[in-house]
C-alpha cells in the first residue's frame, strides 16, 4: 500500500516548468519575448546587464540562457566564459540573440561555448521558442530559415579573385513576392502586434526626424551625443517591435540603421556631413517602407548579390560579414579584368566599385559596364581615397548612384546598399 501511494504521488507531481534566463539591457525586448514565452508555459527571469547575470545565474538555475552581446558592465562574451568555467552552469545551453554587425564578438562568443546565434532583426518570438525547444531536445538545427551569427567564417584567402562557383542560370532568384503569406492570415498575438506597430510608426518616425534636426542644430558635442543616443534608443525599440510583430523586412533595415547610429555615437570622430545625411535618409526610408509595405514582408527570400570590385582583401572580408547579417551576399573581384568575367557570368543587384583599380580607372570601367546588356541598369556605387568636389558629378556622369570617401565606415555602406536594394525589391513587387 505504501509503495502504491509513492507511485501515485510521483504520477500526480506536476512537471517542472522550463526556466528561461533572459540577459538583455533593453526592457522592451525582454517584455516582448517574455510575454510570448510565458504564454507557451515557460518561466522567465531576466538580468539587465552582464554583471548581474553572472551574480544571479546560479540562484536562477535556468534550463536555457538567452544572451545579448553588447550590455553594460560586462559583455556577453565574458558572460559565456564565466558560465562555461563553472561546473554547476557549464552545461546550460546558451542562445545568443543580438544585433547585426558584431561578427567579432559573435565569433568570440561561439569560441567561448555559445550554442547558437540569432539575429534580432530576423528572429520572432515563435522562432526563438522553436530554437529553445530544439536546444533543450538536443536536436540538430535546420539553419536554412534562420540567420546565424555564429556561422563558420570563411578563410580570407578564399576571397581573392573568386569567381562564382555556380553558373548564372543556377543563381537566378525567385521572383520578388510577398513573403510569409500563410503567417499573414493567421490570427493571434503576432497579427495584433503588427497592427499596433504599423499604427504607431508615424509618431516614432516623426520623433526621430525632430531629434535628428536637433543634432544638426546643436553645436555642442554633449548635446549632439544626447540627441543621437535618444534616436538610437528609439530605433532599437522600433527594430525590436518590428521583429516581434513579424515585420522582418522593416526590421532588416532598422537594425542596419541602428548599427550606424551606434558607430557614430560610440566614436564622435566618425561623424561627418555625409554620414549625418545618410542617417537622415535612413529615417525617411523607414517612413517609405511603411508607406509602401504597410508592415508586410516583400522581396525574394534569397539574398541579393553585391559585387565588390576592390583589391583590398581585408576590407572585403569585413564587408562580407556585415552584409551577410542583412541578407546580402557579397562577392569580390580585385581588378577590372576579374570583375568583367564575373559580370559576364552572373547578374548582380548592386556593384560597389573602387575608383582607382590596379588595371583601370573605376570611372572608365563603369562606362564599360553600362554598355553591357546584363548590367546596363544595375546600380553602381563608387568609393575612393581622392574624393573631391568634382568626384560626385563625375560619378553621376559615369552611371553611379553614390560615391564614398575612404576610409569607409562599413555600417554606412551597408545602410546605403540596403536602401538601394530594398527599394528595388519593393518596386519589383508592385504591379506594373
Amino acid at each position: 500500500m505504501q509503495t502504491e501511494e509513492i507511485i501515485n504521488s510521483a504520477t500526480l507531481e506536476a512537471p517542472r516548468t522550463t526556466k528561461v534566463f533572459f540577459v538583455e539591457d533593453d526592457k522592451d525586448i525582454v517584455d516582448i519575448y517574455s510575454q510570448a514565452l510565458e504564454q507557451q508555459g515557460f518561466a522567465v527571469e531576466s538580468a539587465e546587464d552582464g554583471l548581474r547575470a553572472i551574480k544571479t545565474v546560479k540562484n536562477v538555475k535556468p534550463d536555457v540562457i538567452i544572451l545579448d552581446l553588447l550590455m553594460p558592465k560586462l559583455n556577453g562574451v565574458d558572460v559565456v566564459k564565466y558560465i562555461r568555467a563553472h561546473a554547476d552552469t557549464a552545461k546550460i545551453p546558451i542562445i545568443i540573440l543580438s544585433n547585426a554587425f558584431m561578427s567579432d564578438l559573435v565569433q568570440r562568443a561561439a569560441d567561448a561555448g555559445a550554442n547558437i546565434g540569432l539575429l534580432k532583426s530576423s528572429c520572432t518570438p515563435n522562432k526563438l521558442i522553436g530554437v529553445i525547444n530544439n536546444v533543450l531536445a538536443g536536436d540538430d538545427f535546420d539553419t536554412k530559415h534562420m540567420s546565424l551569427l555564429a556561422a563558420p567564417l570563411r578563410d580570407k584567402r578564399d576571397t581573392a579573385n573568386s569567381l562564382a562557383t555556380q553558373p548564372a542560370a543556377e543563381m537566378q532568384k525567385s521572383a520578388p513576392t510577398l513573403l510569409d503569406e500563410t503567417e499573414e492570415r493567421k490570427p493571434g498575438m503576432a497579427t495584433e502586434m503588427r497592427h499596433a506597430f504599423t499604427f504607431t510608426e508615424a509618431r516614432s518616425v516623426t520623433e526621430m526626424r525632430a531629434l535628428w534636426q536637433s543634432v544638426l542644430l546643436h553645436d555642442g558635442a554633449g548635446a549632439q551625443k544626447m540627441a543621437m543616443t535618444q534616436i538610437w534608443t528609439k530605433l532599437r525599440g522600433i527594430s525590436a517591435s518590428a521583429t516581434a510583430a513579424g515585420c522582418t523586412f522593416i526590421a532588416r533595415f532598422t537594425s542596419a540603421l541602428e548599427a550606424l547610429l551606434r558607430d557614430l555615437n560610440d566614436e564622435p570622430n566618425n561623424v561627418n556631413y555625409s554620414r549625418m545625411l545618410t542617417v537622415a535618409e535612413g529615417i525617411d526610408f523607414i517612413k517609405y517602407l511603411f508607406d509602401v509595405t504597410g508592415g508586410m514582408n516583400f522581396g525574394s527570400p534569397n539574398p541579393s548579390t553585391v559585387l565588390l570590385i576592390d583589391p583590398d582583401i581585408e576590407f572585403a572580408f569585413s564587408m562580407e560579414r556585415a552584409f551577410a547579417n542583412v541578407n546580402l551576399r557579397l562577392v569580390q573581384a580585385t581588378d577590372s579584368g576579374t570583375g568583367q568575367l564575373m559580370l559576364d557570368r552572373e547578374a548582380y543587384d548592386l556593384i560597389l566599385l573602387e575608383t582607382d583599380l590596379p588595371d583601370a580607372s573605376g570611372y572608365n570601367f563603369s562606362l564599360q559596364i553600362r554598355g553591357t546588356t546584363l548590367h546596363s541598369k544595375t546600380p553602381i556605387m563608387f568609393f575612393g581615397a581622392n574624393v573631391d568636389a568634382d568626384s560626385r558629378p563625375r560619378a553621376v556622369l559615369c552611371g553611379g548612384k553614390e560615391i564614398f570617401a575612404k576610409p569607409l565606415l562599413v555600417s554606412e555602406v551597408v545602410v546605403k546598399a540596403l536602401m538601394q536594394v530594398m527599394r528595388d525589391e519593393v518596386e519589383a513587387s508592385q504591379p506594373s
